[in-house]
């Protein structure tokens, strides 16, 4: 009651891409002053413990494990409004879509989305410099964070417009490993302090599950259930050395899975 309610000053914007990066150096500034203060606790518990009596310890340990060992995690809320809006992902996951994945022969060019994706990247990194020589000095921390949430984001949009093409062939499965090693090299330059590239895997393994063999399939869409049950059903669409009966098995089960999560209306 003797603390007035915390409010945003009005000339700060932190939700219109007109700003710098949806007000990035000010969620930069509350995130790591909050870090920071955070890691002052740390260093004077010791201190605190011998000042507080030793029945309130109990309380002390409460508010470390719930809060001050925590904090650095809010970044991640702090940051995701920076990493969810400089790309539309609706759109890449929508180009992807629209190639044409049924094909006949080994191409050795990529796909345009690739070189799309990769540019609008080097224009974030252009603008995140930016921010980094000449408004303030950015911790790596936060550097590491944002691009791990973007490319947690650009992965599953990807699997995400794989898993929209309605027929896929040998061909057109290795078109997608092609795209996806350009777009990685690409990603390698552009990020040059982020190596390995986090969350990779999550493609490649989407990607390489269309060539196991009918015997593995059912081993695979029971265990990868970080995959969506759409995009786990759209592969065994795709695999076309599957028979009939072993897509039929899956389709059941992946249906049955999607019925079993869905909650029942009651009236």
């Amino acid at each position: 009651e003797k603390i007035a309610a915390a409010h945003l000053s009005p000339l700060v914007d932190i939700n219109s891409s007109t700003s710098v990066l949806y007000g990035l150096p000010q969620r930069i500034v509350a995130a790591e002053s909050l870090v920071f203060l955070a890691e002052q606790f740390d260093f004077l518990l010791p201190y605190l413990k011998l000042m507080i009596p030793t029945d309130r310890h109990t309380f002390l340990t409460q508010f470390y494990s719930q809060t001050i060992q925590v904090a650095h995690e809010l970044r991640i809320p702090i940051y995701h409004n920076v990493s969810a809006n400089i790309l539309d992902y609706m759109s890449i996951a929508l180009m992807i879509s629209k190639v044409n994945w049924d094909i006949g022969e080994i191409l050795t060019q990529h796909n345009v989305y690739v070189d799309i994706l990769a540019n609008e990247l080097q224009t974030f990194r252009n603008r995140f410099d930016h921010i980094n020589e000449q408004l303030l000095s950015i911790p790596k921390a936060v550097y590491r964070t944002i691009w791990d949430q973007i490319l947690d984001k650009i992965f599953y949009t990807m699997v995400e417009g794989y898993a929209s093409a309605k027929r896929c062939s040998n061909e057109g499965r290795a078109l997608m490993q092609l795209d996806f090693q350009q777009l990685l090299r690409r990603l390698e330059r552009i990020i040059e302090d982020l190596k390995p590239l986090p969350h990779k895997e999550f493609v490649e393994n989407y990607i390489k599950a269309y060539y196991l063999p009918e015997q593995s399939i059912d081993q695979w869409i029971r265990d990868n259930t970080m995959y969506t049950i759409k995009q786990r059903m759209a592969l065994v669409t795709m695999m076309s050395h599957l028979s009939k009966k072993k897509r039929a098995q899956l389709a059941q089960y992946l249906d049955e899975q999607d019925r079993s999560r869905t909650p029942v209306l009651t009236t």
